[in-house]
């Protein structure tokens, strides 16, 4: 099995991202790794990941590749319900999304989109009718920059616009089908999942066809997978194995720098 870190998430002690990936190089736990990803990469200008980069490599650093960012989130920029237009996504979000994954040369993007709105039926309806119109917008711009897109049901937020797997699998299938295109997936976070729909076995298995990426971390807290909690990791990790899924891990949980990657030396070569 693979493994990425997600920095922004590990190493919490440490304010910045900066600060986690030259942590993440310089110390042992970077063996454990040749992938990163991130939530935020965007609180750094690309001049100073040029430069950040030259530093590690300056000190003889073997840099990590970039497996998968976040796009920028749209509920963070809209209000509940509010959907952009076509132009005002590309502009706002896209464009970012396509200048980060070149720089980074990172070849999936997670889109974040927006909640619904809370009132009636009808209006929640018409919103993820226009809000899955824009994610197939976002897809298809994406496909042609070569950069692939995973979407994910976020436990989280109660009005987010995507909270089945069941239905993430509907609207990947049905982009694929009617685009042609095979640039989107799903993103299989056994976190979200535990706490969306438990039966976690049953879901792996009728999910993974659909999936371009998995994160982990343990429930109910977001910590680390082997930490006391809800989730059998030894065990949906060797179930992960039995799917032939061959992609990377994401660790997206929360530790400090002070905690131990020793547990994924099972992993590793063993399944």
């Amino acid at each position: 099995m693979k493994f990425s870190a997600n920095i922004s998430t590990l190493f919490s002690d440490l304010a910045s991202i900066s600060d986690r990936y030259r942590h993440l190089l310089s110390s042992r736990c970077g063996q454990f790794f040749d992938t990163i990803e991130c939530q935020d990469p965007y609180q750094l200008t690309p001049d100073e990941y040029t430069n950040l980069f030259q530093d590690c490599r300056n000190k003889g650093f073997n840099l990590p590749k970039w497996d998968l960012i976040n796009s920028p989130h749209l509920f963070q920029i809209y209000t509940q319900g509010e959907i952009p237009s076509q132009d005002e996504f590309q502009s706002k979000i896209l464009d970012k999304v396509v200048t980060y994954c070149q720089l980074l040369n990172c070849p999936k993007v997670h889109l974040v989109m927006n909640d619904l709105p809370s009132s009636s039926p009808v209006n929640r309806e018409e919103g993820m009718v226009e809000m899955i119109n824009l994610l197939y917008y976002g897809a298809n711009f994406l496909s042609k920059h070569q950069i692939n897109v995973v979407i994910e049901p976020l436990s989280i937020r109660n009005n987010y616009y995507l909270r089945s797997y069941d239905q993430a699998v509907d609207i990947v299938k049905r982009y694929t089908e009617n685009t042609g295109q095979s640039n989107m997936k799903v993103l299989l976070d056994i976190f979200h999942l535990q706490k969306l729909h438990g039966n976690i076995t049953d879901y792996v298995r009728k999910t993974m066809p659909s999936v371009g990426h998995i994160q982990i971390s343990q429930a109910p807290d977001r910590d680390g997978p082997f930490n006391p909690g809800e989730i059998n990791y030894d065990y949906v990790l060797k179930l992960l194995a039995s799917c032939n899924y061959d992609g990377h891990i994401g660790l997206e949980y929360k530790n400090t720098t002070n905690d131990s990657f020793d547990w994924i030396r099972d992993y590793l070569i063993t399944i």
